[in-house]
């Protein structure tokens, strides 16, 4: 095999021995020129890691070091560079997308807004919603049934189950039915109809209560609307509210909404109205010492026709603390805004009834109670006549009641 010797200025370049320096070059030279031992193994070559070290077992003792040649340095850190440090990410816009996923951060869905009414059309599952407090759509099967979701009620001699009418837009085919029966007395006569619903717990804040209610054209009406309140303490039969007794802010309340006319002869339309109870309603001269329900509307502007289904709703707002008069009441009729009564309202009152006016002095507002333990703990629908003629069978239909925490609004 031909082999070739290396020239002398080859074995001069490949061992050549490494000065010792002397003074400040001494300095300079120790801080770029490290001993290094020469090995044949890359393993030597690479420490752990893959970074270039000393080769600790083959050091020549006595010998001086040697610098290595550039080909076998070369070599030594090409083997080394799959093993040695991570080459730092790329940083910039260039930089490649992270390999870790990332979960978005969800948009909060915004609160319903709008009458409760809008989402539930039909009223259909109005009765899970979450500021819904009680619900009757006169779609039981059975009196038994109707009765079962109320507390108390004036039985089956004066409510019916209706199927020849009931309120528009409703997926139901019957209404409920509160009916008298000859409203001067005698054998027979039944002048009451009512339904009962009590709160155990009650509420406070503000209740709204809305119905579709149908009369008729043919019967008077005394008493026959619904009624809002609060009994302290609360009767599982029959609200505790004497007429012509003024409350003392710890017993009881209500906020009653009815007809105002066709209490001594039948009528084809009649004004709306409330008919409150409270602990600073005002009195009559013509029942000296006794305290009757006040109005707050008294316009022939608000009325209704008595012979069609009218959706009526009422806001019920308790004075918060109970030593304030910020108590408050309202009405809408098919969804119209009529009345609003509360503290610095302006009108007038004439013995018990008050009317809106420019030209008359702020209300104070309305101080349901003064106690705590007086909320609101009650529904009752109600149908009193003492004005019919003997025979006459006089009826009111209610259909899709709701009482709930927010503004309900008529079907959609």
């Amino acid at each position: 095999m031909l082999t070739r010797q290396a020239t002398d200025a080859e074995r001069s370049e490949m061992v050549r021995p490494v000065a010792r320096p002397t003074g400040a070059q001494s300095v300079r030279a120790r801080s770029y020129h490290r001993p290094t031992n020469v090995t044949r193994s890359t393993a030597s070559v690479c420490g752990d890691n893959g970074s270039l070290t000393p080769g600790v077992g083959s050091r020549r003792t006595g010998m001086r070091p040697r610098s290595l040649p550039r080909l076998v340095v070369l070599l030594a850190v090409v083997a080394c560079g799959s093993g040695g440090p991570a080459a730092p990410a790329p940083t910039g816009s260039n930089s490649p997308p992270s390999s870790t996923p990332t979960t978005p951060t969800p948009t909060p869905t915004p609160a319903p807004t709008g009458p409760l009414a809008e989402r539930y059309p039909g009223d259909a599952n109005i009765a899970s919603d979450p500021d819904v407090l009680f619900t009757e759509m006169a779609d039981e099967a059975s009196l038994a049934e109707l009765f079962a979701r109320w507390s108390a009620n004036s039985t089956a001699n004066s409510i019916a189950l209706d199927p020849s009418t009931f309120a528009p837009g409703s997926p139901g085919r019957q209404s409920l039915r509160l009916f008298t029966t000859a409203g001067q007395g005698g054998p027979g006569t039944v002048r009451t109809a009512m339904l009962y619903k009590h709160f155990p717990s009650g509420f406070t804040g503000t209740v709204f209560a809305r119905w579709y209610v149908k009369y008729n054209t043919v019967g008077t009406f005394h008493h026959s609307g619904p009624r809002l309140g609060g009994n302290n303490p609360l009767s599982a039969t029959s609200p505790n509210s004497p007429a012509g007794v003024k409350p003392t802010g710890a017993d009881f309340f209500y906020l009653g909404a009815e007809t105002s006319q066709a209490k001594t002869s039948p009528a084809l339309r009649s004004n709306f109205d409330f008919y409150n109870y409270w602990m600073h309603q005002r009195g009559t001269t013509f029942f000296p010492g006794q305290f009757f329900g006040n109005s707050f509307v008294n316009s022939s502007a608000v009325s209704i026709d008595l012979s069609a289904w009218t959706c009526i709703e009422v806001q019920l707002t308790l004075n918060e603390p109970v030593t304030s008069f910020n108590g408050e009441i309202a009405l809408w009729i098919n969804g119209v805004e009529m009345a609003r009564v509360k503290q610095g309202t302006v009108g007038t009152f004439t013995e018990d009834n008050f009317s809106p006016s420019a030209s008359g002095s702020p209300f104070e507002g309305f101080q349901w109670r003064n106690t705590a333990s007086l909320p609101i703990n009650y529904f009752q629908l109600l149908h009193f006549v003492d004005n019919d003629p003997t025979g006459l069978m006089n009826s009111v239909n209610y259909d899709h009641i709701v009482l709930a925490r927010k503004y309900i609004g008529p079907m959609k």
